[in-house]
């Protein structure tokens, strides 16, 4: 039995231009922050209440898209809030419901995208977490935040966009993908 979370990437980030704009629309952010810090209290505080199957899983998603799931060959996971993508809403449905079963993902939080989607979660402005590239030109034109990524993969040209911390993962199942996640620090 696994308790699978949906909250997201960058939400330790509270310093970067995406994360102040999402917190807007009803503190959503630090909601995300203090539901993944709830679970993780409770599974710490009471862990002789749960039998030793009783887990949880945190799944980071960001940029969330429209479109049939790519699969796991298609995706990265990665650990420590340290970079976001895009991906589809139905790859992120998929990810959750393997992660309940999936052993290297007991215990452990991560972020999942699209591979060649990454960007810095520290930095991560307002125009990189919009979905539709007319509108995340506009924005980025408006706000002067720079534009690093584009949907689907092709990035708008930065050399910053690609994002190496040395915990991204691949997989070609779901297994595959899982295996070697951390645990979170309990």
């Amino acid at each position: 039995r696994r308790l699978v979370v949906v909250s997201g990437a960058g939400v330790t980030k509270d310093s970067s231009p995406a994360y102040g704009f999402l917190n807007i629309f009803g503190r959503r952010m630090d909601a995300k922050v203090a539901g993944e810090d709830a679970v993780r209290a409770l599974y710490r505080s009471s862990p002789s209440s749960f039998s030793c199957s009783c887990s949880y899983t945190v799944v980071r998603p960001s940029g969330l898209l429209e479109g049939p799931p790519k699969g796991p060959g298609a995706l990265v996971v990665n650990q420590g809030d340290e970079a976001a993508g895009f991906i589809t809403r139905a790859d992120v449905a998929a990810v959750c419901v393997q992660a309940g079963d999936a052993a290297g993902a007991a215990g452990a939080t991560f972020e999942v995208y699209d591979a060649g989607t990454a960007v810095a979660t520290a930095s991560l402005s307002v125009a990189d977490i919009l979905s539709n590239p007319g509108l995340a030109a506009v924005v980025s034109m408006v706000t002067g935040q720079t534009w690093r990524r584009q949907r689907g993969g092709s990035r708008g040209g930065d050399a910053d966009a690609v994002v190496v911390t040395a915990r991204e993962r691949r997989g070609i199942d779901y297994p595959s993908l899982f295996e070697g996640l951390q645990r979170d620090a309990l």
